[in-house]
């Protein structure tokens, strides 16, 4: 008898702390962007604007340049090669 009392106390614990467990992760996938106000202004700024100014992708477009040249200068010449190309693509079809 006292080993039924004891299943059914356990299995009471057991069901609070899933209970528990399952709100607090609930509320962090949730409800968690209320925390942080300031953070989709910030991601759809970035996410939505691409500049040229110290944009690693430039650097790496120059990448394979010569010594004697800087390969930022290098990486705008080929980004404005492209899309040159692209304005041509676009405008003759």
């Amino acid at each position: 008898m006292s080993n039924n009392k004891l299943n059914k106390k356990r299995n009471k614990i057991v069901l609070l702390i899933i209970t528990l467990s399952f709100l607090t992760f609930t509320y962090f996938f949730i409800f968690d962007d209320e925390i942080y106000p300031k953070i989709p202004p910030i991601l759809s700024e970035f996410n939505t604007s691409y500049s040229t100014v110290d944009n690693g992708s430039v650097y790496q477009l120059g990448m394979w340049s010569s010594l004697d040249s800087s390969p930022y200068e290098v990486g705008l010449w080929r980004l404005k090669q492209h899309n040159n190309a692209l304005a041509k693509q676009n405008g003759s079809c």
